[in-house]
């Protein structure tokens, strides 16, 4: 699997939203430390012939929409009418093993049982109002998390990182044009 270069579906609006209450935006999609699970029925193995074979995989890598506000480092998870939020919920769970705040945006309200879950998670939850323009409404502001500082600063510096290279190219492009407008002036 890849690592994505742009968000696709509706994680644009979310991060526009984010960048004007004042968010940093992380360019796509980052992924941090998934939870790794063994299937819990055995499938066929093909070197003893019988049903023994676990399979092992890892879930909820994918942040959708990373931001950083305030000194803390939040996660996103864009949830659509189509999504579960069920899984939203696992999501934001293991996320919070290495974001300062953890946030459901979703186009459908979470309700009881599910709603008191993410509370008590201590996630912030934000429904999308009728208008994309109009962003979305914290129903909910989340809590302080207790993420790993090991792989909290990975984050962190991975962030920084493609910052400062989106910075540097928009000064390289700055500069160019300034030698580029300076260069038609005098011709």
């Amino acid at each position: 699997m890849g690592f994505p270069n742009h968000y696709v579906g509706h994680y644009h609006v979310l991060a526009k939203w984010l960048e004007r209450q004042g968010h940093i935006v992380y360019p796509y999609e980052m992924f941090c430390n998934p939870v790794h699970v063994s299937d819990k029925k055995p499938s066929w193995n093909c070197y003893s012939g019988k049903n023994d074979r676990y399979e092992s995989h890892s879930l909820y890598g994918m942040v959708d929409v990373v931001s950083y506000y305030g000194e803390k480092l939040w996660a996103w998870e864009y949830k659509s009418q189509t999504d579960s939020l069920k899984r939203g919920f696992l999501q934001l769970t293991n996320y919070a093993r290495s974001f300062d705040f953890v946030c459901l945006a979703c186009v459908i309200t979470p309700i009881s049982p599910l709603y008191d879950k993410l509370r008590d998670l201590g996630a912030g939850i934000y429904p999308e109002l009728p208008s994309a323009e109009e962003g979305f409404l914290p129903l909910d502001e989340p809590k302080l998390q207790k993420p790993n500082p090991v792989w909290r600063e990975e984050l962190i510096l991975r962030f920084r990182k493609n910052m400062l290279a989106k910075q540097l190219k928009k000064e390289e492009f700055q500069q160019k044009h300034r030698l580029l407008t300076e260069f038609m002036r005098l011709t």
